[in-house]
């Protein structure tokens, strides 16, 4: 399945046919996860943050994607970074945590499992298939991607008479660290 652009998948588009000024979506995704790294360093949860940001645009290892550069229509290219997440890391917090992150980088955290607001919930996306509902995947993501097993929990502790605050709060400054070296590195780019 690998007709990308041959064998290179690009995250931003420039103005060179050449593709000479063109960001590979490989440089994207590892500038974004040591970004996000660096600014979640203060949690003492680098290695979250670094493969939350590596998995944000995997939706971009696509056919779809590739022709949507090339002013073809919209792609989700955000469920497949938070379906892999969930999927690996799922039994933990952790995976869900990392798909409303991934999930939300351009439209916002979703609601979870319950009603929409005009937009799909994270339970919703996360059940989308790959090739049916949203584009497949090209298997050279897993050659530049490469995901440990296991994740560590992050360092939090519950508050007594708040028990789940710490946990949103941290997902809240989770989801910043995502979106804000996404931003920083694609105004880096342009």
């Amino acid at each position: 399945m690998n007709e990308i652009l041959g064998g290179i998948c690009y995250a931003q588009s420039g103005a060179r046919s050449d593709h000479a000024d063109w960001q590979s979506l490989q440089s994207h995704e590892y500038k974004v996860g040591e970004m996000a790294a660096a600014f979640a360093a203060a949690f003492g949860a680098e290695q979250i943050a670094r493969y939350t940001g590596q998995l944000h645009d995997l939706g971009k290892y696509t056919p779809e994607f590739n022709a949507r550069l090339h002013g073809g229509p919209r792609v989700d290219h955000a469920t497949a970074g938070a379906k892999i997440a969930f999927e690996r890391w799922g039994k933990i917090a952790i995976g869900k945590l990392m798909a409303f992150c991934i999930a939300g980088h351009h439209a916002g955290l979703a609601n979870g499992n319950g009603e929409g607001d005009n937009r799909r919930t994270l339970k919703q996306r996360l059940a989308l298939q790959f090739g049916a509902d949203i584009p497949a995947l090209d298997n050279l993501w897993q050659q530049e991607i490469k995901l440990p097993k296991n994740l560590s929990a992050p360092p939090l502790k519950a508050d007594a008479h708040h028990p789940f605050f710490s946990y949103a709060f941290f997902t809240h400054m989770f989801y910043s660290f995502l979106v804000d070296a996404h931003y920083f590195d694609t105004e880096m780019f342009v």
